[in-house]
């Protein structure tokens, strides 16, 4: 008898008890690796195709709306020269342009 009592309560406090630890897990930060190919012509007129490894935010960097339905070629030349820059910190050398079509 007392333990059909206890019961309810027992399983209340277990299921209040993890409810706490889950509101205070942080969420694992993700990196966002979308795998972008460019196109990009170096300085000695070689042309290859580049991978962009992080895009995140390019797409607020157009202004202008319509631009956030992964359609990169619409995004302008604001978003070019983020581009061009990001490649270069990744360690792609002597690059002279970059251009954003659909591969």
């Amino acid at each position: 008898f007392e333990k059909t009592l206890r019961e309810p309560l027992r399983t209340y406090q277990v299921h209040g008890h993890l409810q706490a630890q889950r509101l205070i897990t942080q969420p694992v930060a993700r990196s966002n690796h979308c795998n972008l190919r460019v196109l990009g012509t170096f300085e000695d007129g070689s042309r290859k195709l580049l991978t962009l490894r992080d895009d995140s935010g390019l797409e607020h960097l157009a202004e202008r709306a319509g631009c956030g339905d992964g359609q990169f070629w619409t995004w302008g030349p604001n978003v070019k020269q983020e581009i061009f820059q990001r490649l270069q910190a990744e360690g792609y050398q002597n690059l002279r342009t970059v251009t954003l079509r659909p591969m």
